[in-house]
């Protein structure tokens, strides 16, 4: 599920990750390091804390490392379901020219932390395709205010979240829900 994007997902991703160099952070399994190779990228550095099996592609560098002891980037972030609790990828998301999001903060779920969701609202937003099943988020270089532009149903189901209350995909996805909660 982690992965599951549609087709229109995965076609207007494509050109954010061809001939990109990537960096996927939490890789796991790798799946999302070969599908960003599925997509065109150039090359992947796939980090994680936990062992990672061995890329059968040899495009695939594998690093198992904590994020606060990596000191290698990427012009392209992958940050795909993400833990909800710190783990330091802000220096990261900073560095990067485009941050590729795939998460699913609502119905249930949670994805990221604080910290990773308050930086990114300070980006632009190049793409946002919402889906039931995982969001697309590809933030651009340039640095906004978050009032310069509605949060994303994403950036609102994980910002304005009452500890007490998940939101429901309709209700993060709603357009007055979005005008109401911009800052």
């Amino acid at each position: 599920m982690r992965f599951r994007l549609n087709d229109k997902q995965l076609e207007h991703l494509r050109p954010y990750v061809k001939d990109s160099s990537i960096l996927d952070l939490g890789a796991a399994d790798l799946e999302g390091a070969q599908l960003m190779l599925e997509l065109g990228a150039r090359d992947v550095l796939a980090v994680d804390r936990f062992e990672m099996p061995r890329p059968s592609i040899s495009r695939i560098t594998t690093k198992q490392v904590q994020f606060q002891h990596l000191e290698e980037t990427r012009p392209v972030v992958l940050a795909s379901w993400i833990v909800n609790w710190q783990v330091d990828i802000e220096k990261f998301l900073e560095t990067a020219d485009v941050v590729i999001s795939i998460s699913k903060n609502t119905d249930g779920s949670a994805c990221g932390y604080r910290g990773m969701w308050q930086h990114l609202r300070r980006r632009e937003v190049l793409l946002y395709l919402a889906d039931p099943t995982n969001c697309l988020t590809v933030y651009g270089p340039k640095r906004v205010e978050p009032n310069e532009r509605p949060p994303t149903g994403e950036e609102l189901a994980a910002l304005w979240s009452d500890p007490m209350k998940m939101w429901s995909f309709q209700e993060a996805e709603d357009p007055a829900n979005k005008k109401t909660h911009q800052m």
